[in-house]
């Protein structure tokens, strides 16, 4: 009767051993960041760690520009630089795809260890009120694939504790414990191919840097889209595929949802994390409204807060620039989809931003 329980009892803790052996020696292993997927989020992650890693210009005159997708088809590091005429201030666009305020808070802890390394910090949002939207910020799925290698394993319970919803705590909580459940579809897309992983990550790692530097933008542009707010219907340039126009309809057009202030609540704290981590350095962190969509939507009559307002107020190593600047960009010309800016918005976004903050850090 013995051996009818023991022997199951040695299978699992075998495989248990495995597994953990597994996790601990490859997925938290520094060597297989280098491995993932270039053009996945966490493989944009190791990319940029990489490239900053061999940065080597003064952190006094260097400006990391986070950011989601906006910024990293929005802003232009070679433009900014070029537009000073300068070379006191040194442009880094640190965007990451589908990336949030929380996820900069481990990205930077990753890129900034000592929160000496850069001189300016930009933190952009498409807006300083916090309008509650159809989706939860706290519950947003991308943050775990994104900063699943930035995070240690006492940074589990916390992060988890950050989501809302009792199954998006599970999922994040088991993610940050057993990096392998994040990665696993990553590792079975490295062991189908692994030469041709190899070649792409060894490509991208070499240069990437420099595509991203030089990348132009996209050239298409929505000229000629209008919106009939009375009527709510909108007049789309020929040429607008259906998929884009759907994009852009739901975008513009979508309704105020009830407001339970969950924005405003998640701004304040991961901002503000941000922000006490270099309260007493040197850093300046810097707001800055971009540009959100091609077309300016009425504002609904609603007394929102302000995470960012009043964490600008409340420390005096933020800057918080003005936000009604840009809105002269959201204009279809200068825009190719719903959300990002083709290359005429990408160059005035990029010139003004630069020239806002070398302003600001001359007074």
């Amino acid at each position: 009767m013995r051996g009818s329980w023991t022997r199951p009892v040695a299978i699992y803790s075998a495989a248990l051993a495995l597994f953990l052996a597994t996790e601990f020696t490859l997925f938290r292993n520094p060597f297989y960041r280098t491995l993932l997927e270039p053009e996945s989020y966490a493989g944009e992650v190791e990319l940029l760690l990489a490239a900053q890693r061999n940065f080597a210009h003064a952190p006094a005159g260097t400006v990391l520009v986070l950011g989601d997708s906006r910024i990293r088809e929005g802003f232009s590091a070679k433009i900014a630089d070029e537009s000073g005429g300068d070379a006191l201030l040194r442009f880094v666009n640190g965007a990451i795809s589908g990336s949030t305020p929380r996820s900069w808070y481990y990205i930077l802890r990753e890129l900034d260890p000592q929160a000496t390394r850069y001189g300016v910090i930009v933190l952009p949002a498409d807006d300083y009120r916090d309008e509650d939207g159809v989706w939860s910020w706290a519950d947003y799925p991308i943050d775990l694939p994104t900063v699943t290698a930035c995070l240690r394993l006492d940074d589990a319970f916390g992060f988890a504790a950050s989501f809302h919803g009792l199954d998006e705590r599970f999922h994040a909580l088991r993610g940050a414990l057993l990096k392998g459940f994040v990665y696993k579809d990553d590792v079975q897309a490295f062991l189908a191919d692994p030469r041709s992983r190899l070649a792409r990550v060894e490509n991208y790692r070499n240069h990437s840097a420099a595509w991203n530097y030089e990348y132009p933008g996209r050239s298409e542009s929505l000229a000629g889209l209008t919106v009939d707010w009375s009527r709510r219907t909108i007049h789309f340039p020929a040429g607008v595929e259906e998929a884009r126009r759907n994009d852009l309809a739901a975008a513009i057009l979508r309704e105020t949802t009830p407001q339970f202030g969950d924005k405003y609540r998640y701004r304040k704290y991961w901002l503000e994390r941000i922000l006490d981590r270099y309260r007493s350095k040197d850093t300046r962190v810097v707001f800055a409204r971009v540009p959100r969509l091609p077309v300016q939507r009425p504002e609904p009559d609603l007394h929102l807060p302000s995470a960012i307002r009043e964490l600008a107020a409340a420390n005096s190593h933020c800057v918080l620039l003005d936000e009604d600047v840009l809105s002269g960009l959201e204009k279809p010309e200068y825009f190719f989809d719903s959300l990002h800016l083709n290359a005429r918005g990408r160059a005035l976004l990029s010139q003004d931003l630069a020239a806002r903050i070398r302003k600001a850090l001359a007074r």
